[in-house]
């Protein structure tokens, strides 16, 4: 099926899933690290990091991560 799928189609689709994933994979990252400073009590310093504090809470990331719950250490 993918093979049979124009050229014209086909790239679009693939370049917007390829920043997608990247865009993913920052947000992730970022969100992850923050969670490490407010665990260290250190405050975000950027509109972005008090953002991301608010966006991605240590329960939002919980329940997103369940491995990463202190029930599970």
């Amino acid at each position: 099926m993918l093979q049979k799928t124009p050229y014209k189609i086909g790239h679009p689709i693939f370049i917007a899933v390829v920043i997608f994933i990247v865009i993913n994979m920052i947000l992730t990252y970022t969100a992850l690290g923050r969670m490490a400073l407010r665990q260290k009590n250190i405050p975000a310093k950027t509109f972005i990091g008090e953002w991301m504090d608010k966006t991605y809470n240590d329960d939002y990331l919980y329940k997103k991560f369940p491995v990463m719950s202190p029930e599970n250490k």
